[in-house]
């Protein structure tokens, strides 16, 4: 789940500990990255905002992972033809995932998920954008700025130089993607096949050989900084449950529903066949009539749970 902080709220609050670590090892990676140079803005130039977002990665089971900072510029600011062209890139359709997971169970062939780390930030910048320094990591006087050689979370480009990096990558490992969907690719010789379907930095590896996909987690890894997830049982928020003994692969999102009914007060609501009874005439009547049932009815989203389920 994402946290709407500003960033000094999230220094001082009771989770300060872990969002300080956590931007911290955000920075460091970029500059390690040399994602930027410190500059003085030239005349004529504006720099684009820069802004953090705090996220609190869950396992499936709904505990923490881990503490995510995220450094993002302010890209709404960009304008098209000056500093930024190309803004698109593909992403999977899930019709596409739910044909590889039923490959996957029919043919029973070892899943594998890989997440890259930053990986906006692999991705080459051809314009030239300045943005302002990160709050609370500020070097210099007020007029240093950063220079951005790297495309950074929240430009315009940003996923399309991701996508062209990866792409080149993956070409050169012999991988090619298939024209009806290309976030897919696909490896084929006599003895291997592997399926790749890539949703941004969720890369997953799908194929009857554990060998062949420990090879080539090992390239990717020898191009990007990138995390090993084993195999494959929670992807983009769904969980996946496999039994290997009778070729069946089962998703579902049991922990995201709980969270929800939880978040809306339904945790003790027990299941219908349907919201309301079949042909129940609605009437004025039945509205909130004090200004307590006015405001406790307010304070529910009801439309937007029903749109998440």
């Amino acid at each position: 789940m994402t946290k709407m902080l500003l960033f000094k709220q999230a220094m001082h609050g009771s989770q300060s500990d872990h969002w300080r670590d956590a931007a911290l090892l955000e920075y460091n990676t970029l500059v390690e990255n040399e994602t930027w140079k410190i500059v003085d803005l030239p005349h004529g130039q504006k720099a684009v905002g820069s802004g953090w977002v705090f996220k609190v990665k869950q396992n499936q089971d709904g505990s923490i992972e881990h503490f995510k900072a995220r450094l993002v510029a302010k890209g709404y600011s960009q304008r098209s033809g000056l500093d930024y062209n190309e803004s698109f890139a593909p992403t999977f359709r899930p019709a596409t995932l739910h044909i590889i997971m039923a490959l996957a169970a029919v043919e029973d062939l070892e899943l594998c998920s890989v997440d890259i780390t930053s990986a906006f930030i692999n991705g080459d910048l051809d314009e030239e954008i300045y943005m302002k320094q990160p709050e609370g990591f500020h070097i210099g006087f007020s007029t240093k700025v950063c220079r951005l050689h790297k495309s950074l979370y929240g430009l315009k480009q940003s996923a399309c130089q991701w996508n062209k990096k990866l792409h080149s990558v993956l070409t050169e490992m012999g991988f090619s993607h298939i024209e009806s969907d290309q976030s897919v690719y696909v490896y084929c010789n006599e003895e291997v096949r592997i399926i790749v379907p890539i949703y941004i930095d969720d890369i997953t590896l799908a194929s009857k050989s554990p060998a062949a996909i420990d090879k080539y987690v090992q390239l990717l890894s020898q191009h990007f900084k990138c995390r090993d997830l084993g195999p494959t049982c929670f992807l983009l928020g769904v969980v996946v449950e496999r039994d290997h003994s009778t070729h069946t692969l089962k998703l579902h999102q049991h922990q995201f529903i709980l969270e929800l009914l939880e978040k809306y007060g339904m945790s003790d609501c027990k299941p219908v066949q349907t919201p309301l009874p079949p042909k129940l005439a609605l009437s004025h009547s039945m509205s909130p009539s004090t200004q307590k049932e006015k405001d406790l009815m307010s304070e529910v989203p009801y439309l937007s749970a029903v749109g998440y389920l």
